[in-house]
């Protein structure tokens, strides 16, 4: 579905870049590139403005693409108070590693489960390329 086709004509995720028919391209901060780990061709070495690629090297930078179908894994969704257990040791409370009460703390413990339902509907697609800007 094209960004324009959706009900509300926005993306739908603030780090979507955009779509192509039933694809959405979502960026993440979890998918770093593999710098300078494409193969050296001197038609990547600079850009239209002739700044070079990341380190000025005639490699390419590597960016990985998840793609992934509805079904094609499966979590469990987990409700309730006794889901998590949560510890909080608040800011002003002393104690002896923090006799100043400076510091407070939270921290929660859970359990998760995830499945790969349908492994033939995922793959990372890896793209050369000597800048996304």
């Amino acid at each position: 579905m094209h960004v324009s086709e959706y009900g509300t004509r926005r993306t739908i995720h603030a780090n979507e870049l955009g779509s192509w028919e039933q694809y959405r391209f979502i960026t993440s901060p979890h998918l770093n590139p593999y710098l300078l780990a494409g193969a050296a061709t001197t038609a990547n070495t600079r850009l239209a403005n002739g700044v070079p690629n990341t380190a000025g090297s005639e490699l390419c930078d590597v960016y990985p693409i998840v793609v992934l179908s509805e079904e094609c894994y499966g979590d469990v969704l987990l409700r309730g108070e006794e889901s998590f257990d949560v510890s909080m040791i608040p800011a002003g409370q002393k104690t002896k590693d923090d006799p100043l009460g400076q510091r407070g703390y939270i921290g929660a413990s859970t359990y998760f489960a995830a499945v790969r339902l349908n492994e033939g509907q995922m793959a990372v697609v890896e793209v050369a390329a000597s800048s996304l800007q």
